[in-house]
């Protein structure tokens, strides 16, 4: 479910969003976002998008224009 939360965020959902596509609480997606932030050790959702954006760029080996 983290994975589905941090997911839905890179995608540009809100917590609500994230809630009602997962058919559970705002809260249950707070605890999920500390669960995540607990486990990579960063500590804003605007570092974990970025974080994940870069690997995807860097997994791609550089941005195609």
């Amino acid at each position: 479910m983290e994975r589905s939360v941090l997911l839905a965020a890179v995608c540009g959902s809100e917590d609500k969003q994230i809630a009602a596509l997962l058919g559970c609480s705002i809260s249950t997606v707070r605890t999920m976002w500390q669960r995540v932030y607990h486990k990579t050790g960063l500590t804003s959702r605007r570092k974990l998008v970025a974080t994940i954006w870069s690997e995807a760029v860097r997994n791609l080996g550089g941005v195609v224009f």
